[in-house]
């Protein structure tokens, strides 16, 4: 029932290449008080392993909403918009840092 281990049980599927069976944990961990920024980022990875980056995409811009200050997600999002053959929006995305 903690939200936190939710999240970090979400995580260690996703790394362990098992992005199918992360989502419903992370939806728990999201039921449960699960920081929403987190949880996004978290189901955004998962949903690239499956191949579905247009959701992908959507639940990094979650999580950039979330916590604008992280730059991880951002270039999670600008991974996922060059597989996803947008080029033109990655490297849009990456320049958001260039200075930084």
């Amino acid at each position: 029932t903690n939200p936190r281990a939710m999240l970090g049980l979400g995580a260690s599927l996703i790394l362990r290449q098992q992005p199918d069976g992360a989502l419903p944990v992370l939806a728990r961990a999201l039921e449960l008080g699960a920081p929403r920024g987190a949880v996004a980022a978290q189901k955004g990875l998962a949903l690239d392993l499956l191949g579905q980056q247009r959701d992908a995409q959507i639940a990094y811009a979650e999580a950039i909403a979330a916590d604008p200050a992280d730059r991880t997600n951002p270039q999670r999002m600008a991974l996922s918009l060059a597989i996803s053959g947008d080029r033109a929006a990655a490297l849009r995305m990456m320049g958001r840092f260039a200075d930084d």
